[in-house]
């Protein structure tokens, strides 16, 4: 599960912002859903789900490429040239930033085991590295790693490394590893046994939703419903949404043989017919019966976008609370009803799925997320922007609220701010 994840001068993040999925031990919960008890003390009971509201150009999205490039960089680093940028944005509105590390650390419980990985980088080289490590049985964490860039070493990095977790000559892991790699990504390509298990949960565990992917999304759950038992799902899923369906069917086709390519420009299916010659897609057809018990089949794509949006996301997300993972879902609440988007949160209730590490993060606009049941007000987070146009981060628990208003009120009034400012 996720614990917290922070950033530090990247994008709209100037100074470190902490997000944390822990539960505030002060707060009265009438129902333990929603959280799960972990067995550490650092963080004893952790949400299985939390919203982040704001005003358009806060920084909601950036939180969340803050996170998919941490995921990114520890997947890829180590297949890159010894001369390749790393790709981070630093604040861009303070000349001192620019001289700066972009920071990113992420805590998370893997099995019985607490991990706290962490990379400052510039967009050159990383300048530290470290990974800390706490058992249940444990009462504090240690350090496996850390590796601090130092202009005065001949080699221009201090390292630390705990002997009981590497079995190769520390001189190997110190020469294999370049300046513009991650250590943590590197050893795991030299098939480091330890450090797999915290490279897998970061680039496996950790998901993603959000309508620039819809496409991709979209053969996902097209892909799931060739296979019979995950189709039984996905049409239990539609059934608990209130959209009634008999059967899905899924063809799949050659790109150049689909209706999407044959409504494409000459000119462009010329072109496409040369790069995608051996690519598959997916005609997708929602069947239901009539009043005489045929069966019709419609095109997906001649249902309302809410229903098309509710198939692209399927997939993900109940593979997400299937496997336990960490997903993050960036405002594709907007073609769906509010109830609906209520149905969809509590599927990542406790008592909805015996996978109690399935967490669910997402950004709305929608206000009356909160008033839903299953959400406390340390599951609620704002980001706020400031006048120099970095932006902060904050809970809803941390907020003063004494007033009697309905919390869409309190929040569209200016109450906790992150709203926008029209005069």
């Amino acid at each position: 599960m996720l614990i917290q994840f922070s950033v530090e001068n990247y994008r709209v993040f100037e100074t470190k912002q902490m997000f944390s999925m822990v539960a505030d031990s002060n707060l009265h919960r009438e129902d333990l859903n929603h959280v799960s008890e972990t067995g550490f003390r650092a963080a004893p009971q952790v949400h299985h789900q939390a919203s982040i509201f704001g005003p358009n150009g806060a920084g909601k999205t950036s939180l969340i490429r803050a996170i998919a490039f941490m995921r990114r960089f520890v997947r890829r680093s180590f297949g890159g040239e010894p001369s390749e940028l790393i790709g981070t944005e630093q604040f861009a509105f303070s000349r001192k930033s620019q001289f700066q590390p972009s920071v990113f650390e992420i805590a998370f419980i893997d099995g019985d085991t607490l991990f706290e990985y962490g990379f400052a980088v510039t967009t050159e080289l990383v300048q530290e590295e470290w990974l800390t490590s706490q058992r249940k049985d444990e009462s504090e964490s240690s350090y496996v790693f850390t590796r601090d860039y130092d202009t005065n070493e001949p080699d221009n990095y201090k390292w630390y490394f705990n002997s009981q977790f590497f079995d190769l000559d520390q001189d190997f892991w110190r020469n294999t590893t370049r300046p513009n790699a991650l250590f943590l990504s590197t050893a795991v390509r030299f098939n480091q046994k330890f450090l797999i298990r915290i490279f897998n949960w970061i680039t496996n565990n950790i998901v993603f939703l959000d309508s620039r992917s819809s496409i991709f999304h979209r053969r996902k759950t097209a892909q799931l419903c060739l296979d019979e038992e995950w189709k039984k799902k996905i049409l239990k899923y539609f059934d608990r949404l209130d959209i009634e369906l008999d059967d899905i069917k899924v063809d799949e086709v050659k790109y150049f043989e689909s209706s999407m390519f044959a409504s494409l420009p000459e000119a462009l299916q010329k072109r496409y017919r040369e790069e995608r010659e051996n690519k598959t897609t997916y005609e997708i057809f929602f069947v239901r019966k009539d009043e005489e018990r045929i069966a019709i089949s419609l095109p997906l794509k001649e249902e309302s976008k809410g229903i098309i949006e509710m198939f692209d996301i399927a997939g993900q997300l109940l593979q997400s609370v299937e496997n336990g993972f960490t997903i993050f879902v960036d405002d594709v609440s907007s073609s769906i009803h509010p109830l609906v988007v209520h149905e969809l949160i509590s599927m990542f209730n406790g008592s909805e799925h015996g996978y109690s590490s399935a967490q669910m993060i997402f950004t709305s606009h929608d206000v009356t997320i909160p008033e839903s049941e299953s959400i406390d007000k340390d599951q609620v987070w704002f980001i706020n922007k400031e006048s120099n146009f970095s932006s902060n981060l904050y809970s809803y628990s941390e907020c003063e609220d004494t007033s009697d208003l309905t919390y869409p009120r309190k929040y569209l009034f200016g109450h906790f701010g992150a709203i926008p400012l029209i005069s």
